[in-house]
């Protein structure tokens, strides 16, 4: 249906025109096996598209066939094509060559033809009381045997005193009379009378010659064409045709006797249907059909191409509904399977204001569109122009994607890539991509970036309150690295675990660890810098976790337990995993806190102490006094 809107769509109403052949070729393979056409065709024909098949080859139409072939491909019984193939020839043969001699078509006529009740109407009244005497004349022995004048007189149908007269005649002219016998051939007195036509009237003498040459024909053997036969034997010529092809069918050679389909059924249908005398030889054919599937077999077999008005003329007899307007949505159908292009394109609003504007009101789809579809074309069409004026707008417009491929994979950040650089290449001026899989895209090219980011930025800022506050760099400097290493602690925690963490969420955790938990630092270092001054750094370090332990590990279990306790029951995943994250990375600042700091102080005492209890604690050490020199050694006498 979508294809033969596009073909309707760019055709721009284009006439189309199909051979016969490859329309029926196209209900077949096409029409008949779609649940949307084949109601188009009725009972009969489908049940007849399979013979119809055969009318689809024009070579095979006007191939020259034998009556078995034809019997074949057409259903019949091969005998009844057979004799049908035999009267189409004895009609329509070819008579004008080849030859048949008098003694063996008169044998034929006789003894097969008259004694035939099917082919005696094929011989009118005059020639069937003539074949009896042309038997007698045509028999060779009869002929040539010598007879008196009652035998010769009972031959001709003739009074014995006129035959006696005859044979004076004869036998005066070869001088015989007294010494010859009397006695004369039938043959020899037939070609005297002949040759003496003054003894006999003109009707005699015609009669007399016409004898002679059928006598002379049969002794000595002379074969005869048709027209010769009908010339000489007085007899129609078309009749004469007849009796000469039918003898061929029986005794001659009939190998060169065939027809194509085509002649064949236009035979049938002129000549073999109106006679009601081959009925019988019609029983295998649907002959109330047959007509029909002639005009089928002329149009298949001209090779031409039919308009839609032209098919449903020459189909309306195989099928009451393939009427003009069935035939031109069939056209429509045709078109859009063999002729549509696949680089035609048509947006959603353009599709649904040709099914609003055009279908709705086009006739040839009445039959397809019920009124409930009538009126979801019409709800959506309205459903779309009002979706268009949301998405289209005056200095953007929005364009919505929707693809079968998962939130965030590799294969999703392929497609968003390819899909920018897409864009870029189309598009001239600013564009926007939205949506979760361009968010998780635009996150995993700027994360590494923006997180170096935040983190300098959030360090930078503790380290400069905590500069004001110790007026230290050591102590800033100690603290913050110390905190980040819980960050860094936490992500691979959570790694660990298997566990997933939001882009925005890591940033947001990473904020708010090390805003939080910077005060547990600051917190004991100022207990052990105050414990410093009156205590050893063990005493110290002790005092100080006097001083502090209480505070840090009350706000400390606060947050690790509601954080955890919201992180596991909150039923939206974003919080749930900042609050998990942060739960996990205040554990590991408490732990860095109390376990690592205390050392690193220990460690960095001299540096972390204020300007002057440094000073006290850890005084200049004096300068050393310089060495004095040593004494010259004294000079060695030399040996004697």
């Amino acid at each position: 249906m979508l294809g033969m809107i596009y073909y309707d769509v760019y055709s721009g109403g284009r006439a189309v025109t199909i051979p016969a052949g490859q329309f029926l070729r196209f209900l077949t393979e096409h029409v008949a096996n779609n649940a949307a056409f084949a109601p188009y065709l009725d009972a009969g024909m489908t049940a007849n598209l399979q013979t119809l098949q055969k009318f689809t080859d024009p070579a095979a139409l006007t191939q020259q066939r034998t009556a078995e072939s034809l019997a074949d491909f057409l259903g019949m019984d091969a005998a009844d094509a057979k004799q049908l193939l035999l009267y189409y020839y004895t009609q329509h043969g070819d008579a004008s060559t080849g030859g048949m001699t008098l003694p063996v078509f008169s044998d034929f006529l006789v003894n097969e033809v008259l004694t035939d009740p099917t082919m005696a109407d094929m011989v009118d009244a005059s020639a069937r009381e003539q074949a009896a005497m042309l038997q007698t004349f045509t028999d060779v022995s009869a002929m040539t045997t010598p007879r008196g004048c009652s035998e010769i007189a009972q031959m001709l149908g003739m009074d014995e005193e006129t035959v006696q007269l005859l044979f004076v005649a004869y036998h005066a002219a070869n001088v015989d009379l007294i010494t010859g016998g009397w006695d004369v051939s039938m043959q020899d007195l037939a070609n005297f009378l002949a040759d003496h036509s003054a003894l006999l009237d003109s009707a005699q003498a015609q009669q007399i010659t016409t004898l002679s040459w059928i006598i002379n024909g049969s002794v000595y053997g002379t074969s005869y064409s048709a027209p010769e036969l009908a010339a000489l034997l007085g007899m129609d010529a078309g009749q004469m045709r007849q009796l000469y092809l039918l003898y061929i069918s029986r005794h001659g050679d009939t190998s060169g006797w065939t027809l194509s389909v085509q002649q064949f059924v236009d035979f049938l249908c002129q000549e073999v249907l109106p006679d009601a005398r081959f009925a019988s030889q019609l029983s295998g054919v649907d002959t109330s059909q047959l007509q029909s599937a002639r005009t089928v077999i002329d149009a298949v077999a001209s090779g031409r191409s039919y308009t839609a008005a032209e098919l449903a003329n020459l189909f309306q007899g195989l099928s009451s509904q393939l009427n003009r307007g069935t035939m031109e949505l069939l056209f429509l159908y045709y078109a859009s399977v063999y002729s549509s292009d696949a680089s035609w394109t048509m947006s959603m609003q353009e599709l649904f204001d040709y099914l609003q504007n055009d279908l709705l009101t086009d006739a040839r789809f009445d039959s397809f569109l019920t009124d409930d579809m009538r009126a979801q074309i019409t709800d959506a069409q309205t459903m779309l122009t009002d979706a268009v004026t949301q998405l289209r707008g005056s200095d953007y417009s929005r364009l919505v994607l929707t693809t079968s491929l998962p939130g965030e994979s590799d294969e999703t950040s392929a497609f968003i890539a390819q899909l920018t650089q897409d864009l870029d290449a189309v598009t001239t001026g600013d564009y926007y991509l939205i949506g979760n899989s361009a968010m998780v895209y635009e996150m995993e090219n700027s994360f590494d970036s923006e997180l170096l980011l935040i983190t300098l930025l959030t360090a930078a800022s503790i380290f400069l309150v905590v500069v004001f506050t110790f007026r230290s760099l050591v102590i800033p400097a100690l603290l913050v690295l110390i905190v980040q290493c819980g960050v860094f602690i936490t992500v691979t925690v959570v790694g660990l675990q298997g566990l997933e963490i939001y882009y925005l969420a890591l940033l947001i955790v990473e904020c708010i660890l090390m805003g939080a938990t910077i005060d547990y630092g600051i917190l004991y270092t100022s207990y052990y810098r105050e414990m410093r001054e009156t205590m050893s750094v063990r005493d110290a370090l002790i005092a100080a976790y006097r001083g502090s332990i209480h505070t840090v590990l009350t706000s400390g279990s606060i947050m690790v337990l509601v954080t955890a306790v919201v992180g596991k029951f909150f039923g939206n995943p974003t919080i749930e995993q900042i609050c998990r994250t942060i739960s996990i990375g205040a554990f590991s600042a408490i732990l860095l806190i109390l376990l690592f700091l205390p050392g690193m102080l220990a460690l960095l005492d001299r540096w972390v102490l204020p300007r002057d209890l440094r000073r006290r604690l850890y005084p200049p050490k004096a300068p050393k006094a310089p060495k004095a020199p040593k004494p010259p050694k004294a000079a060695r006498a030399p040996w004697p």
